[in-house]
Formats: C-alpha cells, structure tokens, sequence
C-alpha cells in the first residue's frame, strides 16, 4: 500500500499559516477602526409596527332607554305591549322558565303552539304523532328543545335537553 509523502517546504516559500495570521491582523485593524461604543454587539432586528384600529362599540344603554322610549306601534296601547304580540317561545334562557315545563292547555292549542315555535325556531324533528299525543324537537343554540302535547292529560310539557 501507498503513503503519500510529507509534503516539504521548498526554499525560499514562505510559510503558509504567516499569509493567515497577517490577513487575520489586518481584518482586526479593520475593525478596530471603524468600531463604535457597540462594535461587539450583535445587529438588532425589529418587526414592522402595525397599527391596529380602535373599535367604537355602541353604547347599547343608550340605544335600550331609546328603544323604550318610542311610541308603539299602530294598534297597541303602548310599546310594552310588543313582547307580548310577537311570537316567541319561552326558552331556557328567560328566568321565569324551569325545567321541565308543564302547561294544562288544550291539545289544539299545544298543536298550534308547537307550529309557532316551529315559525320562530325553525323546522322541528317529529319524535311521535298520533291521535292522542306529539312529541317534537327543536335544535337550539342551547340545546334541544322537546315539545309535547298529551290529549289524555290535557298538557304541554317542555323539556331541555
């Protein structure tokens, strides 16, 4: 097997590692000479600001005292009585609501009531319908809304969940 052979200095080369150590020196004196108070700290790097804009809610009292402040509407005495003419099913989230809900009611006004809540709630899934009896249910935000209405018992029950 082969060896390669040390390498020699010719005479009269110089030696290498003085050719490095004068370009090191004078890449030193060049900075030296440029340096400032933070010439060994490193460049600092900053993210673009962007400005975010403010936003301006309403002031929601304000807008609530106007809201009852205004005259009613064509045909009701006052506009208290606005709640009471829109069609809205008690849900879980009026405080007088408990879970589960009965109402003694006539079947043919729990029907009735069950197509109101359906105007204001949306489609609701048919549980059981017979002659006697209809269970439905609504999905709500909170949770499903069950409906049932019983000829035999005469009531409406209401059910969360």
């Amino acid at each position: 097997m082969s060896e390669w052979p040390e390498p020699v200095r010719e005479p009269g080369e110089t030696p290498r590692w003085l050719g490095w150590t004068v370009a090191a020196l004078l890449f030193s004196a060049l900075l030296w000479a440029v340096r400032d108070d933070n010439a060994l700290r490193l460049p600092e790097f900053a993210l673009p600001e962007i400005e975010m804009p403010e936003i301006q809610w309403p002031d929601f009292a304000a807008s609530e005292q106007d809201a009852q402040s205004q005259p009613a509407p064509d045909g009701m005495s006052d506009a208290s009585a606005i709640a009471e003419a829109s069609p809205v099913v008690p849900g879980p989230t009026t405080p007088a609501f408990s879970m589960p809900a009965t109402e003694g009611v006539s079947f043919e006004a729990c029907v009735g009531a069950i197509e109101q809540a359906a105007d204001a709630l949306g489609p609701a899934m048919l549980v059981e319908s017979s002659n006697d009896r209809r269970v439905v249910r609504f999905k709500t935000a909170q949770g499903d809304l069950t409906m049932t209405c019983s000829r035999a018992d005469g009531t409406m029950r209401m059910e969360q969940g």
